[in-house]
């Protein structure tokens, strides 16, 4: 997704004086969504960003606002049209200075200060699509995810064309668990912008998800086509290819996503994975080692490389890695009949009577 500078999205003259050396340098930009296991053999579905709106005027321009920016016209007689209207820009131009601060506020992480700015920009402007779309992703930002989609919603009630507002509706009803919702709305901002490939991704994401991998195979080479330099694209279209048992091409597309994000550790686990498949252990073992030490955090690079060791007959090497895997992730307890069955993990802590 592209960032564009605040300042460049806005004009300087268009902004108070007091904000420009505030903006200057800062990206619009927001919070990924982290990755979603699929299974325990390491498959990852990767969730593009949320799109932020850029500012939109609700008004046009009918008077020169004066330097002090009171909005009295700079020549002329004001007469009651003229104060009308210079009452409405005055009012336009509180809405753009609140809504640039909401957005560099939501860029800096400050959500609920975001969430505030927005407000006031609807309570100005009630039509202002793009202000209804960015308060919905900074309360998605907060957890608070109905209330999110209830501001999407409000922003298609505004601009039924906004697919802005269609994606990031369809994010937000993925991670509800509305997957049927989430593909209507995905497929709708696909219909109004075709060449944006981030919505094909979610697309294949939310399929993948219902088991339909022929679509969502279909989804992320056509994510692939618009935009070739899209990592997740290949890694995506990279896990279909593996669970439908094309091994080859698989590997090609996670050794694409490597070339484009050598510092992405999924892919190493990706390729990984398919010489595990290949039965070529050594070059499995030494793309697992890759991945951990591009994020030694990965608890599931971790659990796969112990699972490697412990069929090689090294219960050793397995049985560190597995522990690393505990670790970092508690849930590998519950989740992996192997684990438990070493008798590794730590036992329950018992309640306490005071």
């Amino acid at each position: 997704m592209k960032k564009h500078s605040l300042l460049t999205l806005f004009p300087p003259a268009l902004l108070p004086i007091s904000l420009i050396s505030a903006l200057a340098g800062i990206t619009l930009a927001v919070t990924p969504w982290g990755a979603i296991a699929v299974n325990v053999k390491g498959l990852e579905l990767k969730q593009p960003e949320l799109k932020q709106s850029a500012v939109q005027d609700s008004t046009p321009n009918q008077a020169t606002p004066s330097p002090s920016g009171t909005g009295t016209p700079t020549t002329g007689t004001p007469t009651t049209g003229e104060s009308a209207a210079d009452d409405a820009e005055t009012r336009e131009l509180i809405a753009r200075e609140f809504f640039e601060r909401g957005s560099a506020a939501q860029a800096a992480g400050e959500h609920r200060q975001a969430e505030s700015l927005f407000r006031q920009v609807i309570a100005i402007n009630s039509n202002n699509a793009p202000a209804h779309n960015n308060l919905g992703n900074a309360l998605r930002d907060q957890g608070r995810i109905d209330e999110a989609i209830l501001s999407y919603q409000d922003a298609l009630r505004v601009d039924a064309n906004s697919s802005t507002a269609h994606f990031n509706l369809g994010l937000a009803l993925r991670q509800k668990g509305d997957l049927r919702g989430a593909i209507a709305s995905y497929r709708e901002a696909i219909r109004i912008e075709p060449n944006y490939a981030e919505s094909y991704i979610a697309l294949g994401n939310a399929l993948s998800q219902q088991g339909n991998l022929p679509e969502a195979l279909t989804s992320y080479q056509a994510a692939v086509r618009i935009d070739n330099l899209n990592y997740l694209a290949y890694y995506n279209l990279a896990n279909v290819l593996y669970q439908q048992n094309n091994l080859a091409e698989s590997l090609e597309n996670y050794r694409a996503t490597a070339r484009l994000k050598p510092d992405y550790a999924p892919a190493q686990v990706g390729i990984a994975n398919v010489f595990y498949r290949q039965r070529d252990f050594p070059a499995a073992i030494t793309s697992y080692q890759n991945a951990i030490r591009l994020d030694p955090n990965y608890a599931l690079a971790y659990s796969n490389l112990g699972n490697l060791f412990l069929q090689q007959g090294n219960r050793e090497e397995a049985i560190a890695n597995y522990r690393n895997a505990i670790r970092l992730n508690p849930q590998f307890c519950q989740t992996s009949t192997t684990i438990r069955n070493l008798d590794i993990c730590p036992a329950p802590t018992e309640a306490t009577t005071p």
